[in-house]
């Protein structure tokens, strides 16, 4: 394996463990350091340094989450998630850690109880994390809102899914509606304070914008609405974000 300084020429190398063929490298962001999943091992590589197992994975495995990044990695670099087969018997769900990827001794943060998927991830500008946790529909999501410095834990909102996150809010479609709709709905992540945008939705686009903030006011959010009878209410929609 080889590391190569696209400014300086500069190379270095080291023996990988296993053939590179079946290694899965990842950058961690922020940082220049690479990840190496083999199997359900972790190693780390350093310019300057030699390669080095970080876990020995077991019947444990690293976990590339599904949210917006589809990272092994938080958006900060500082955690990784990691992913243990759930109990014989009591479904098929993983249980999703989150691990400190420089403190050995920080112990590994659960995200979700027995029982519980995880649906989606999304990274906030702070560090902090939203979790979707599901039981039988992803749609129907229990959402939290996730410290993992503070290793802390609050409930925002349930029976619904994530659309967009935004610098400190987020649009959902909450009360879903199996196979239907739900209400949209703006959630400050700090108050945890719900306002209700639109009924029977089911369907939602969001104005791209060119800040740093996907969901700053006045930003149009067009959405379908359909009620379960006929109503002069059905059609398309758009509003701007208060």
């Amino acid at each position: 394996m080889t590391f190569f300084d696209r400014d300086t020429g500069e190379e270095q190398q080291d023996i990988s463990p296993v053939p590179f063929g079946r290694a899965t490298p990842v950058w961690r962001p922020g940082h220049d350091e690479i990840w190496l999943q083999t199997g359900a091992d972790i190693w780390a590589w350093k310019p300057g340094e030699r390669l080095m197992k970080l876990l020995e994975g077991g019947l444990s495995v690293p976990f590339f989450n599904s949210g917006p990044d589809q990272s092994l990695f938080t958006r900060d670099g500082r955690f990784w998630f990691w992913a243990q087969p759930g109990v014989p018997g009591q479904g098929e769900t993983f249980s999703i850690f989150l691990r400190s990827a420089d403190d050995p001794g920080y112990e590994p943060l659960l995200l979700n109880p027995s029982g519980a998927g995880v649906a989606r991830l999304w990274p906030l500008p702070d560090g902090r994390l939203l979790v979707e946790l599901y039981i039988s529909d992803a749609k129907r999501n229990d959402i939290y809102v996730v410290d993992p410095v503070a290793r802390t834990t609050r409930a925002l909102a349930n029976t619904g899914n994530v659309l967009a996150v935004g610098r400190d809010r987020f649009l959902a479609l909450l009360h879903w509606v199996t196979g239907g709709s739900g209400e949209l709905t703006i959630v400050d992540v700090a108050t945890g304070t719900h306002r209700r945008l639109g009924e029977n939705v089911y369907s939602v686009a969001v104005e791209k914008q060119a800040s740093d903030d996907p969901l700053a006011p006045e930003t149009r959010v067009a959405f379908l609405v359909r009620n379960r009878i006929a109503s002069p209410f059905d059609g398309l929609w758009v509003t701007a974000l208060p």
